[in-house]
């Protein structure tokens, strides 16, 4: 089954990640990981590299958490592509947890759900690049 109901379904799942996210529950997103789930962070940000798999994924993510002594996420835009992907325009409020420095990074999410399953995750510095990357997807 696809169409508007999996993009309703898809957009409902997101907004409940990040509310969670911002709670600092991770187990939400782990939850909801495929258990081949893709994890993708572009080299001109933090935690970067690929990962593969629903524990790395929840590694990937607390190394995220860890790196800052507090973290929100703000959306600022969410625009569903076909059925099964959304780009996520971010912006990270975070306070350093080593400096205590102040940081607001603007990222942007390209998410993968299939059948209710994260499959893919992938987050990258601008719209531009995340478009490509996912048009590279096929």
């Amino acid at each position: 089954m696809s169409g508007d109901g999996d993009r309703e379904r898809n957009l409902a799942l997101l907004e409940e990640a990040i509310q969670a996210y911002n709670r600092g529950d991770l187990s939400f997103a782990v939850a909801r990981a495929g258990d081949d789930i893709e994890v993708f962070a572009h080299h001109e940000l933090l935690n970067t590299g690929t990962y593969q798999g629903r524990q790395a994924f929840e590694a990937w993510m607390r190394e995220w958490q860890e790196a800052w002594s507090e973290l929100t996420l703000d959306v600022r835009g969410v625009e569903t592509i076909g059925d099964n992907h959304i780009l996520v325009d971010v912006l990270q409020h975070g306070v350093g947890a080593g400096s205590g420095a102040p940081v607001d990074m603007d990222l942007f999410q390209v998410i993968e759900v299939r059948e209710g399953e994260i499959k893919r995750f992938h987050l990258y510095p601008n719209r531009e690049t995340a478009l490509a990357a996912l048009e590279s997807w096929g």
